[in-house]
């Protein structure tokens, strides 16, 4: 009795339905130990944890990429966008026209207002504008610029005429100028032209006029410093708004500058202006926008504010006039501002990039499933013994896909936070610009936890039903079939639909302003390279084979790598097809955004003729230091054609050192830019016609054809000797005429002179100011690259690199699963090879050999696919069609290279991997789970 009152015990302890079983009946299988120890079960499998959580990973940061990705191109979009426009243009300013002497407005004038002091109506429309801001973000407060009338100065010890100058005052103007000499103290700053002319220092006293009232009123005033004249310095940003104030309207303008400004603060200009009785200054507040970190969302917003602004401004003035000018002191003025147009700008950016940014994201999603799938047969291979166990005990598909869903669920909520937190570093790292909008993080987080979902929930589909197959004693009807079919064809007669699109929509890259990408120049080369390369891998699985019957006397690694290849299962044909797929998608990406920076490169270079074009107002030669590099033109925009009347822009070039500096392409012209400077060469008479080349346009060619220039009589005749397609130096939208300058200078015809050089913009700037010339232009071709309609097709096709090196990733995550699959076999292999003399060496050389050819046939079908490709697709992208050359075609050679170290890198960290753990695998133990 008492031997079997324990095994009593026993039996009934394990037989209690009545107690617990009615909580365990109603919940069934999940709460059974398989299922309630599931979620912790990984930890003891370190490959599939790291396999699954890996795929998982990925799939989130592709679920991520999008909003991240568009919200960045927006807001750089946005911030190109300000930083290339005059910040008063983007600021709100309030403008208009006010007396600062006298009354504001006249007893009896405009039904018999009363009088009003301009002092004191300016104060108070001051105080205003200072109120009307408060509280509003990335707005500063108002700043006040006056402008006055044109009066003449005149003093000094010289007896030269009075010069006319503009009093101004601005905060910070004083900070904005180059300072030749100061007194300091109370007074105005004088420019160095009316110094030197009147030869006053700082310290003198020079006498004001205005000659434009009712009678000639004086001032005296003292010089506190002497400043270098603005026009014969570059335009700085700071004196943007003022252009039109400082130069003339055109670098080819042959009258003289508007008069120079007589700088003062605030209180000095009021004071001298009433003493002159100044009548219509020109009164400008600027609410200047402070862009730092200022996002699309927050760009909207500040619009929104900034038209309230605008409106109470108009509500609180009075509705009088003076002068016949709505004035802010007595009227509504003039608000304005251009940062709405900015920010619809961005928004209208991001509208056209988020058709193509979604396509590449899903495409990026479904590669990443793709991994997840085989995580999920890796998952049935690893658990083989365990699957068999519960199939046995009578659990179908469903049970075995809800036991890997369990068992993924907490790797599935670390993969999805990490993928989120990765994708948010990404894309401020390798985004247009690392500035978010604020609810773009929250946008992808909940992208990445649906997109988790579903790739847990596709996870344990798999998992479940390849358990469920390879349970079963009999194969799947029609599972052989459904193998066999060609999908490669489906895929490829969709990629042939989107060629067929993309070939006969005709739309052109930039629309007013905006560049719109077509999706389906996205879309049409992963269909191409997906399909492409699965019917490059069904050839190869024919081939593969054959090595059966060949390599019998090559060296060892290569005897057993060709045995491992021809029995490649089905992993090792998706791997190529994966590699295919990533290296092409990224060799596509990398080809169209070389393309498109070499063709945008040549425009820039074509439009200002080299790296640097520096317009001067004196016409000096090149400066010893650049003329290695450098060669110095006229520029003529003001000439047409007789009889025919065609407007024509004309270059002088001197042919001696044209080339040295100049962009030429060969596609330019049919001769050599050597035979067209021969062909230029003037005839010894002075009176024959001129040979000259015409370039993006047709001159006729009858004899008599001769060129006239405004602003002068002067009509010089001219033969047409060459023609070209492009020519360094020619805008878009009219033809150009090249003739040698000297020949040009000898018969009278107006013109600036230029030197173009290759190099450094400033150095130039600084050696061609040595030698006195004052500059009134600056043009770089890095300028032309940064416009903002350019930028965003180099943003695309980086994001479809990214995908590319997304899918790298993937197919190292594929490489993995490819190795662990087969340890077990390799393992028992080495150890008998071992056995037979077989050295380690040689194991990993086969290893690495087998790796190798794998991704190399993967890279050599990818490039391929991808060549095809682009070369069908980059026509269709010329962001300035009108400005030639046509689309160049360029192959990323930087991107090949580094592919190619990628394969070797990734084959040999396999072999390595192989080696270490078949060295550290018990082969007793190996051969007893493997059996």
């Amino acid at each position: 009795m008492s031997q079997g009152a324990p095994a009593r015990r026993a039996r009934s302890k394990s037989h209690r339905p009545a107690r617990d079983g009615g909580v365990r009946t109603r919940l069934g299988l999940a709460t059974a130990s398989p299922w309630l120890r599931a979620p912790f079960l990984l930890v003891r499998f370190p490959g599939l944890l790291l396999a699954i959580g890996s795929a998982l990973v990925i799939l989130s940061v592709a679920g991520a990429s999008s909003p991240l990705f568009l919200s960045s191109a927006g807001n750089a979009t946005l911030q190109d966008g300000i930083a290339a426009t005059c910040p008063w243009d983007v600021a709100l300013t309030h403008q208009a026209h006010a007396p600062v002497g006298g009354e504001a407005l006249n007893s009896g004038f405009f039904y018999n207002q009363p009088s009003v002091d301009a002092l004191a109506q300016i104060r108070s429309a001051d105080a205003l504008m200072n109120r009307v801001d408060r509280g509003i973000g990335h707005l500063g407060p108002p700043e006040l610029q006056i402008v006055g009338i044109t009066i003449q100065v005149s003093g000094g010890t010289s007896s030269a005429l009075p010069r006319q100058v503009r009093l101004y005052t601005r905060p910070g103007a004083f900070s904005h100028v180059q300072t030749i000499a100061s007194a300091g103290g109370k007074g105005v700053w004088l420019p160095a032209s009316a110094a030197t002319a009147f030869k006053v220092e700082p310290g003198d006293s020079v006498t004001l006029t205005n000659v434009l009232g009712v009678g000639p009123r004086t001032a005296k005033v003292r010089v506190a410093a002497v400043y270098r004249d603005l026009v014969t310095l570059p335009r700085a940003r700071f004196w943007c708004w003022q252009d039109h104030l400082i130069y003339p309207l055109s670098v080819f303008d042959n009258r003289p500058p508007p008069p120079p400004f007589l700088i003062a603060d605030e209180a000095t200009f009021l004071s001298l202006s009433r003493k002159l009785g100044e009548r219509d200054a020109e009164f400008t507040w600027v609410f200047p926008v402070q862009p730092r970190r200022l996002t699309v969302p927050e760009a909207q917003t500040l619009v929104a504010n900034m038209q309230a602004i605008g409106q109470k401004i108009g509500a609180r003035t009075p509705g009088t006039f003076f002068g016949g000018y709505a004035s802010p002191l007595g009227g509504p003025g003039r608000t304005s501002s251009q940062l709405s147009f900015i920010a619809d700008k961005a928004e209208a950016t991001q509208a056209a990039l988020r058709g193509p940014v979604q396509a590449i994201s899903l495409a990026a999603r479904a590669v990443a499933l793709m991994v997840v799938a085989a995580a999920g047969i890796y998952w049935v291979d690893r658990r083989r013994a365990e699957v068999h166990l519960l199939s046995a005990k009578g659990v179908g598909s469903v049970g075995l896909g809800t036991k890997v869903l369990l068992e993924a669920l907490p790797i599935a909520a670390g993969a999805a936070f990490a993928g989120w937190a990765a994708g948010v570093w990404l894309a401020k790292i390798l985004g247009p610009t690392d500035l978010l909008d604020a609810g773009a993080p929250s946008a992808a987080l909940r992208q990445v936890l649906w997109t988790t979902a579903v790739g847990v929930v596709f996870l344990s589909i798999v998992g479940g039903y390849g358990a469920h197959r390879a349970a079963e004693s009999e194969p799947v009807r029609g599972h052989r079939a459904l193998g066999a079919a060609p999908w490669e064809l489906a895929v490829l007669g969709l990629a042939g639909a989107a060629l067929y699109e993309i070939l006969t929509r005709g739309t052109q890259p930039v629309q007013n302003g905006v560049p719109k990408i077509d999706f389906l120049i996205v879309l049409f080369p992963i269909l191409f390279i997906a399909g492409g390369a699965g019917i490059a891998v069904r050839g190869l699985r024919r081939l593969l084979p054959k090595l059966r019957a060949s390599g019998r006397s090559w060296p060892s690694p290569a005897y057993l790598a060709s045995r491992r290849l021809a029995a490649a299962s089905r992993i090792a044909v998706a791997l190529v097809t994966a590699a295919a797929l990533a290296i092409g998608i990224l060799s596509y990406a990398g080809a169209l955004r070389s393309s498109l920076g070499a063709t945008t490169n040549a425009k820039a270079l074509l439009f200002t003729g080299s790296d640097v074009s520096v317009t001067v107002a004196e016409n000096i030669e090149v400066p010893r230091s650049l003329s290695p590099n450098a060669t110095a033109v006229t520029q003529i925009d003001s000439a047409y054609t007789l009889p025919d009347q065609t407007l024509v822009s004309v270059l002088g070039v001197d042919r001696a050192t044209f080339a040295r500096a100049a962009f030429w392409d060969s596609s330019f012209a049919s001769a050599s830019l050597g035979q067209i400077l021969e062909e230029l060469k003037p005839p010894q008479g002075g009176s024959a016609p001129l040979p000259v080349l015409v370039a993006g346009g047709s001159v006729p060619t009858a004899p008599g054809e001769s060129m006239f220039f405004r602003g002068g009589n002067v009509e010089i005749p001219i033969r047409v000797v060459e023609t070209a397609r492009a020519f360094p130096g020619m805008a878009p939208d009219e033809p150009l005429v090249v003739a040698d300058r000297q020949a040009l200078a000898e018969r009278k015809a107006p013109g600036l002179r230029a030197i173009w050089t290759k190099g450094d913009a400033a150095r130039a700037e600084k050696v061609i100011r040595a030698q006195g010339a004052h500059i009134l232009a600056v043009a770089t071709t890095r300028e032309i690259q940064r416009n903002p309609s350019f930028l965003p097709f180099s943003w695309v096709f980086g994001f479809l690199q990214a995908l590319g090196i997304m899918a790298g990733l993937i197919v190292l995550g594929g490489i993995l699963l490819y190795l662990e699959a087969r340890q077990r076999g390799r393992a028992i292999s080495y150890a008998l090879a071992s056995r037979m003399g077989l050295s380690r060496r040689s194991h990993r050389a086969s290893v690495a050999l087998e790796l190798g050819v794998l991704l190399a046939l993967g890279c050599v079908v990818g490039i391929g696919l991808a060549w095809i490709a682009a070369r069908v697709v980059y026509g269709r992208l010329d962001p300035l069609p009108q400005l030639p050359p046509a689309p160049l075609f360029r192959l990323p050679l930087a991107v090949f290279g580094l592919t190619a170290v990628a394969v070797l890198a990734a084959a040999w960290l396999g072999a390595w991997r192989v080696q270490h753990e078949a060295e550290r695998a018990r082969v007793s133990e190996v051969m007893r789970v493997a059996g």
